[in-house]
């Protein structure tokens, strides 16, 4: 435990920026470090976009990065006024959801486009610099929860079905995609060894996480198999189709 540790969390709440003295010989060196905050990218969102806006988001993947943050940045402050009050505080917390049963063919849409980038065989032919970025981008999809994540969708998909505004056919689905072409993925361990150039953190790390995702969605997935009344064929078969159809884009 640190001595006065509660000043310390305040001050470097305040300016992240770590400074060290080391004394070696009477010489003074100093050293400055950022603070590695551990479990940060799982921290609860006050505010989250609607499925209808992650998707928007994913649309722009590929595109110049500051194309898709000018986006970010631009929804983000046309939103402010409508879920603030005058003083800042939220009087909503997330964008207005789209009638999901006419958004359905841009969810499959939006998730193979998140697919097609994040599992980009052209990324390996690139330069290192290159590698460690979609790396980066890699981990930030699956693993973080923030506005345009994978992660922040499933969540809101989530909230969705508890709130009855999504059909149980529907949800199932997607949460299958969700395990199977994301979280399950084949690709991952061998494409995180090839992107993760770096090394700096372990892919065993990474895959943990993803794992720890896959359980999540394959519980709801079991809970939704016993409660469904449909033909379970039906839906494997139209899951079947689903991902042949990602093959052939």
């Amino acid at each position: 435990m640190l001595k006065n540790s509660h000043s310390v969390i305040e001050s470097i709440a305040r300016k992240p920026l770590l400074k060290v003295i080391e004394t070696i010989d009477k010489v003074e060196r100093e050293h400055y470090y950022y603070a590695n905050q551990i479990g940060f990218e799982k921290r609860p969102l006050e505010f989250r976009f609607s499925t209808s806006d992650i998707i928007d988001a994913w649309d722009l993947l590929g595109n110049d990065t500051a194309e898709l943050n000018d986006w970010l940045v631009n929804r983000l402050e046309q939103v402010t006024d409508l879920l603030q009050d005058e003083s800042g505080n939220l009087i909503a917390d997330q964008t207005v959801e789209k009638s999901l049963l006419n958004e359905m063919a841009r969810h499959f849409y939006g998730l193979v486009k998140l697919e097609q980038f994040l599992f980009n065989d052209e990324v390996l032919k690139k330069a290192n610099y290159l590698k460690i970025a979609h790396f980066k981008n890699f981990k930030y999809y699956l693993v973080y929860d923030n506005i345009d994540t994978l992660f922040s969708y499933y969540k809101e998909i989530h909230k969705l079905k508890s709130d009855g505004k999504i059909l149980s056919v529907y949800y199932w689905l997607l949460l299958n995609i969700l395990s199977n072409n994301f979280y399950g993925n084949s690709k991952n361990k061998k494409f995180l060894k090839q992107i993760n150039v770096e090394g700096i953190e372990k892919d065993s790390d990474i895959l943990k996480s993803l794992d720890e995702v896959k359980i999540e969605i394959d519980n709801e997935l079991e809970k939704l198999d016993k409660i469904l009344d449909v033909d379970k064929k039906k839906l494997k078969w139209a899951l079947t189709m689903l991902n042949a159809e990602h093959e052939l884009h």
